[in-house]
C-alpha cells in the first residue's frame, strides 16, 4: 500500500468513527444520487473563482466548488467535501486562474448546469474525486479504487 493510500484510509477511518461521512456527499445521499455516468463530459477551462465553505444542501458537511470557464461557457464544479480536498491540498490547491482538465456528471443543480466532478487535472497532478460510478473515492461503504 502506497503512503498516500494508506494515509487516505486512515482519514476515511477517522472521519467513519466521528460519522463525518453521513454528511450529505456519501453515495446514497439525495446530493450524490444526481450523478449519472451517462452524462459523463470532459472539458478543459481556467478557474475564474473558488468557493471553500460551501454549503450545498440544509445539514451538507461545507463543500468546495469552482467556477470554470470553458471559453464558450461557465460551469460551476462541485469539486467534493471541504475535509476531502484540503487532504490534497499541498498537492493540488485550486487557485483562480489555474488552467484544468475536469471530467464529470453534468446536471441541473437547482436551475444552474453543474458539474458534479469525477476527476481533475491541473498540470501534472490529477485529483480522483469518485469512481466511474460516482462513487465517492471517501464513501468506505462502498469501498474505493484510487
Amino acid at each position: 500500500m502506497t503512503r498516500k493510500n494508506l494515509l487516505m484510509s486512515l482519514l476515511i477511518t477517522a472521519f467513519l468513527a466521528t460519522g463525518a461521512l453521513a454528511d450529505g456527499w456519501d453515495f446514497g445521499s439525495d446530493y450524490n444520487r444526481q450523478y449519472n455516468p451517462q452524462s459523463v463530459q470532459t472539458l478543459h477551462g481556467t478557474i475564474v473563482k473558488v468557493e471553500r465553505n460551501l454549503v450545498l444542501e440544509p445539514g451538507m458537511a461545507p463543500g468546495v466548488a469552482a467556477l470554470v470557464d470553458t471559453g464558450t461557457e461557465l460551469v460551476t464544479v462541485h469539486v467534493g467535501p471541504r475535509w476531502f480536498t484540503e487532504f490534497y491540498r499541498d498537492q493540488w490547491q485550486l487557485e483562480s486562474g489555474d488552467l484544468v482538465d475536469i471530467t464529470g456528471s453534468m446536471v441541473d443543480f437547482d436551475g444552474a448546469k453543474t458539474m458534479l466532478l469525477r476527476s481533475g487535472k491541473k498540470g501534472e497532478m490529477e485529483m480522483v474525486i469518485r469512481q466511474k460510478d460516482g462513487a465517492p473515492v471517501w464513501d468506505a461503504q462502498r469501498g474505493h479504487q484510487f
